[in-house]
């Protein structure tokens, strides 16, 4: 099993309906992990609690209007919940918190899209933990 070690940043670029799964690539960075099961695909990104981390989604949408958007995610830590800052086209939208979860579990949120192109980003700000792992988002 492959986990994502993340420097600072990923590009995915998604469609409405479908699940942008984050999936290893031959990044010499990549670490083999034998802890987490229970991710889809064949990978997920970590190492997302250093100030500034990020994963950016890229996604083209004819109708500007507000999508709802699940996150699907587990928390490094048994004991606290993490947080991590959601923005949309360089605005933020919200801090998320994700409660505690020892294994993969999902959330839903909102995000306003507008038509054309837009780029949705999960980013440890200042104020953020990013004690997470992240598996996929899927716009709906």
């Amino acid at each position: 099993m492959r986990k994502l070690r993340l420097s600072f940043l990923i590009i995915f670029f998604i469609t409405i309906g479908s699940c942008s799964k984050i999936e290893s690539d031959p990044n010499p960075d990549t670490q083999d992990d034998q802890n987490l099961t229970d991710y889809n695909g064949t990978g997920y990104v970590s190492e997302l609690n250093n100030i500034g981390a990020m994963v950016m989604f890229a996604i083209d949408v004819e109708t500007s209007k507000s999508y709802d958007m699940d996150v699907r995610y587990k928390t490094n830590s048994e004991f606290k919940d993490a947080t991590v800052t959601l923005y949309v086209n360089d605005v933020m939208i919200q801090n998320l918190t994700l409660p505690m979860s020892k294994n993969f579990r999902t959330i839903n949120v909102t995000v306003p899209l507008t038509s054309g192109s837009n780029y949705i980003v999960l980013k440890t700000d200042t104020s953020d933990n990013g004690e997470y792992c992240l598996d996929y988002i899927e716009l709906k």
